[in-house]
Formats: C-alpha cells, structure tokens, sequence
C-alpha cells in the first residue's frame, strides 16, 4: 500500500507539478485551479468545496512537527498563499494571493498580507 501511495504521488509530481501527500485528508468537490506549484503535507485537512489555486502550500512551519492546517468547507485558496502550521481557516473564506496565513482565521473572513490579517465579508 505504501509503494502504491509513493507511486501515486511520484506520478502526480512529474504530471502536475504538484506534491499532495498521501496522508492528507481531502473532501469533496475541492478544485485545483492549475495544479502547478501546489504543495499539500501529510496531515493537512481539507473540508468540502474547496477551491486551490498555483503554488499554494499548505504545511507545517518548521517542516519537522505535526502541526499542520485544517481547511474548512467553501474555502478558496488564491496563488501563492502559504498556510503553516496549527492554523484553522474557517468556512467560507477566502485568502489573497500571496499571503502568508500564521494564525486561525474565522469563518466568513478574508486574509491578506504577511503575515496575514483578516477581515469580516458578511
């Protein structure tokens, strides 16, 4: 099973220039804008509804621990956006073009910046 998840995800580099870890739990209907660049790590959660643009990554922050974000459902992920660490982003949201999220955003917000600031849509 191990060999099959390495294959997979060695296929899925070469083909889409992309590295999603076996690992990562990932909903339904998510929809990868342009596949390039996109970096998902090994416990990352990913809800439902989920929209992914280039060169996003989503991981830890010192690529050592287990900390790793959980995305919640009808999220929408502009280029270039990182997302690291023990971070929530809630539903309904959406963070800006290359913006570096470092702490939860709430449901119904958008982030922007680096580090990241939101701000309530509703």
């Amino acid at each position: 099973m191990k060999r099959t998840a390495f294959i997979l995800k060695s296929l899925g580099i070469t083909l889409n220039s992309c590295d999603i870890s076996p690992g990562a739990k990932i909903g339904k209907d998510i929809y990868f804008c342009h596949t390039v660049g996109i970096v998902i790590g090994s416990n990352v959660v990913i809800g439902d509804n989920v929209t992914i643009y280039q060169n996003v990554t989503l991981g830890t922050k010192d690529g050592i621990s287990l900390d790793y974000p959980i995305i919640e459902n009808n999220v929408m992920l502009f280029a270039g956006c990182v997302i690291a660490g023990s971070v929530r982003i809630g539903e309904n949201s959406i963070v800006g073009a290359n913006s570096v999220v470092l702490k939860d955003i709430p449901p119904d917000s958008i982030a922007v910046g680096i580090p990241a600031f939101s701000k309530s849509i509703k």
